[in-house]
């Protein structure tokens, strides 16, 4: 099987890594790169956006990637604002924005005053390098290391083996038992557990700082 599309962009690309870090006791590598900050959508100061994307390396071979993305929406008055910035871009974001906007009445208030929102957002690691417990070693160092200022950390797990080619209903049945799987492998290696209401039966999954007292999230009737 050959690696999802997030990675064979990330190859294309061809870019330098000039950061890296050595998993203790093992003979893996994270190499990676942090953007430059940026802003969402077309109002400069609204929200900040910063990627970090990491290769797992083995010697000299790619057996991993690790993609999370920091949003700082302080810039913007409510949620309305912010979910108007987000669609601009990039769909996920524009998914992202709504699953967080509709779990919290008052995002900026409730949430990001604390700190940034941290989206996990790719994670792949060739089978023949996987093993238990490396996905939250790798996925925590880096958390720890770059966004230890988080306010919440969110993700959407999504089977990447089924990416562009759920087009009859046995491929739709098969991605979401396969999705089921993820989010119950996740809520125990990341912490994580599921929004409330809509955004969590469609999957999108979150967890507080430990460093921060963050209201719980509601699910909300008409949230915008």
């Amino acid at each position: 099987m050959q690696p999802p599309e997030f990675v064979r962009r990330e190859r294309y690309l061809r870019r330098a890594y000039p950061k890296s870090f050595q998993l203790e006791g093992s003979n893996l590598e994270l190499r990676y790169r942090i953007s430059r900050v940026s802003s969402v959508g077309w109002e400069d100061g609204a929200i900040f956006r910063t990627t970090l994307f990491g290769w797992l390396v083995r010697e000299t071979k790619k057996v991993g990637a690790f993609e999370f993305v920091s949003y700082d929406p302080n810039g913007c008055f409510d949620n309305s604002h912010i979910i108007g910035l987000m669609d601009a871009d990039y769909g996920y974001e524009a998914r992202l924005s709504c699953a967080v906007c509709s779990a919290w009445e008052d995002l900026i208030s409730d949430v990001t005053s604390f700190g940034p929102l941290l989206s996990f957002q790719h994670a792949w690691i060739a089978p023949n390098a996987s093993c238990k417990g490396l996905f939250a070693n790798v996925s925590e160092k880096i958390i720890d290391r770059h966004f230890d200022d988080y306010s919440i950390l969110v993700l959407f797990p999504y089977p990447l083996e089924y990416e562009g080619c759920v087009e009859t209903r046995w491929q739709a049945r098969a991605a979401a038992i396969r999705q089921k799987a993820m989010i119950r492998y996740y809520q125990s290696a990341l912490g994580v557990k599921l929004l409330p209401g809509r955004s969590g039966r469609e999957g999108w999954l979150w967890r507080a700082s430990p460093r921060f007292h963050i209201a719980q999230p509601r699910a909300r009737r008409n949230p915008f």
